[in-house]
């Protein structure tokens, strides 16, 4: 199921253009909770949902100069900031290939919730290593164009 830590540099590296010394945050994004183990993707996903939230509200917000708070929660908070999109655009990353499960649920290549949090605990790791601008810069590459219809 896992992949070696090469094959996940290599793809972050591509991908992202990381740094082989960030490699240790990175691997701890793609360590699944059903392994049983302290270290897990669990609180990366925590703060890398609020940090995708974040840029996509901002995005919106500035996009949407005349809608009111009703309107930008609408298409914020119900339609952009779903595990179903997140999970997308994790399927379209093929993230799911990088991930260290022990005890993955048959569904685990096409579930949403997990795929949702593997992204999410991506860009924690991203957030922690690079800031916020850096961050912001691979969300507008990797989710924002995800995003518009």
């Amino acid at each position: 199921m896992s992949k070696t830590p090469d094959n996940l540099l290599e793809f972050l590296n591509g991908t992202f253009a990381l740094y082989p010394e960030e490699i240790k945050q990175y691997e701890e994004a793609f360590i699944h909770s059903s392994n049983n183990s302290l270290l897990n993707n669990q609180r990366l996903a925590f703060l890398g949902d609020s940090v995708l939230r974040l840029i996509i509200r901002e995005h919106f917000f500035k996009k949407n100069s005349v809608s009111d708070i009703g309107e930008l929660t609408k298409i914020c908070g119900e339609e952009k900031e779903t595990n179903k999109n997140f999970a997308n655009i994790a399927f379209k990353l093929e993230l799911v290939k990088y991930m260290n499960i022990e005890n993955p649920p048959l569904d685990y290549e096409t579930n949403e919730t997990l795929n949702a949090e593997v992204l999410e605990a991506l860009f924690g790791a991203i957030y922690l290593n690079r800031g916020f601008e850096d961050t912001r810069r691979i969300a507008e590459k990797y989710i924002l164009t995800n995003l518009e219809p």
